[in-house]
């Protein structure tokens, strides 16, 4: 099955996030919507990479804001 550009984008958007932030994202996911913090990083390191803090009373386990992409 073929894949569009949007796809695309949404996939290397998602590498970069993960990678600079260790933030998830679901497959269907909007720029600009919540990601998910990865449960690999310890609470101090996921404080000092999302100063913004995260919400533990979302859907998701500790779904925080989108981070800002460095590119």
């Amino acid at each position: 099955m073929g894949r569009n550009f949007a796809a695309l984008i949404r996939t290397i958007d998602s590498l970069q996030l993960t990678d600079d932030h260790k933030v998830a994202t679901s497959s269907d996911r909007k720029q600009g919507e919540d990601v998910v913090i990865l449960p690999s990083p310890g609470a101090g390191e996921a404080k000092a990479r999302l100063p913004q803090g995260w919400r533990e009373d979302a859907p998701r386990p500790s779904a925080v804001a989108q981070p800002v992409l460095s590119r």
